[in-house]
């Protein structure tokens, strides 16, 4: 009897998992980040656009969206082949940040930013094909324990690196 009624339980369990009883519906994500890669004489640049597309505003902090002349931090995950390539840029230790170095993205509105990757990153030289991934966390000015992480859908690319 014990068994008929594990047996049942199996059997209940499956055929909810099967209906889709327990279907994880993927849920829309507070920030769309579109990565778009450019060649400008011979130097590589990303293009992003962060949009919020939530009903709640959104704090981006400025350094890590490329809000500065220059890459102060890994942003980006950048494989070759299903390697990872190093990034090579500056690592910036910083103050805690403050207001002034935050966007803030109201919802519906979006930011554009470009940051050059080719100083900051061990691309090989001669042509590849890579796949670049934007991955950060951004917190709030206003509550330090609100730390979201914004990742980008993997975007493919080519680049001609010169053999430095």
């Amino acid at each position: 009897m014990k068994s008929l009624k594990g047996t049942a339980l199996i059997m209940l369990i499956a055929l909810l998992i099967g209906s889709g009883f327990t279907n994880h519906k993927k849920t829309k994500q507070p920030l769309h980040i579109q990565i778009k890669t450019i060649l400008k004489a011979r130097e590589l640049w990303v293009n992003l656009t962060f949009s919020n597309q939530s009903k709640q505003p959104i704090y981006l902090n400025k350094l890590d969206i490329g809000m500065s002349p220059r890459l102060m931090n890994k942003l980006f995950l950048v494989k070759e082949g299903g390697q990872e390539i190093a990034y090579t840029g500056v690592m910036v230790k910083r103050r805690t940040p403050t207001l002034e170095d935050f966007v803030l993205l109201e919802p519906g509105k979006s930011v554009k930013t470009s940051i050059r990757l080719d100083q900051s990153y061990a691309f090989k030289p001669g042509k590849h094909r890579y796949i670049i991934q934007y991955s950060h966390y951004h917190g709030s000015p206003n509550d330090e324990s609100i730390l979201n992480e914004f990742t980008s859908n993997p975007y493919s690319f080519s680049f001609s690196a010169v053999p430095k």
